[in-house]
């Protein structure tokens, strides 16, 4: 995908080279997922029902466990451009321009099929009602909320929270997944090292 200038800054697109069979996942995350593809592929089929795929994902869970990963996967599975929001040029010091900056993303979000990926969503979704945080970010993040919600079912957003004990309220119901990706297993690990270094 080519990127515009306008959001060349503020989106990294990276290749979706891992499938959901690459991963080692809780079995009630990787059939809530499976579900959620597989409504993605059916989308006509539902449409002409007067019904839409999900396409609103939030995971929860410590560092490294995966989120970005899974995120990839479901691109990979999709056949669909995987683009990562740069906070770095997002968030600016001047919280009217971040807002600006995240409407440029959704806009062109929207301009075709894709899964939109929010990392580390607390610094954007924090709880509205936190005493330190001023009335503009207040605005940032009903701004963000809007846009969510403005986005079409063929758009796949993925938001990514270490710390979802942060997150406002209402950000949450946005989501119509919300999967937790809790630290491995032994099993699960036994499970992984087969796969990156089968039997020969």
């Amino acid at each position: 995908t080519f990127l515009p200038d306008k959001v060349r800054d503020l989106i990294i697109e990276r290749p979706a080279r891992r499938s959901i069979d690459d991963l080692v996942l809780p079995p009630e995350v990787e059939a809530q997922v499976r579900d959620l593809i597989e409504e993605q592929h059916e989308a006509d089929k539902l449409r002409a029902n007067s019904l839409d795929p999900r396409h609103r994902v939030m995971l929860a869970g410590p560092p490294g466990n995966g989120k970005t990963t899974l995120a990839e996967a479901i691109a990979f599975a999709l056949g669909v451009p995987f683009l990562t929001v740069r906070y770095d040029s997002v968030i600016d010091s001047y919280l009217g321009e971040t807002s600006a900056r995240l409407k440029r993303v959704f806009e062109f979000a929207r301009s075709s099929p894709c899964v939109l990926f929010l990392d580390e969503f607390d610094a954007l979704g924090k709880e509205r009602g936190d005493i330190h945080e001023t009335g503009e970010l207040k605005r940032v993040v009903s701004s963000l909320l809007l846009q969510m919600d403005d986005l079409p079912s063929y758009t796949v957003i993925v938001c990514a929270s270490n710390h979802p004990e942060l997150l406002d309220r209402p950000v949450w119901r946005r989501f119509q997944l919300r999967l937790a990706l809790p630290m491995p297993t032994r099993a699960a690990f036994v499970r992984w090292l087969a796969l990156v270094r089968p039997d020969p």
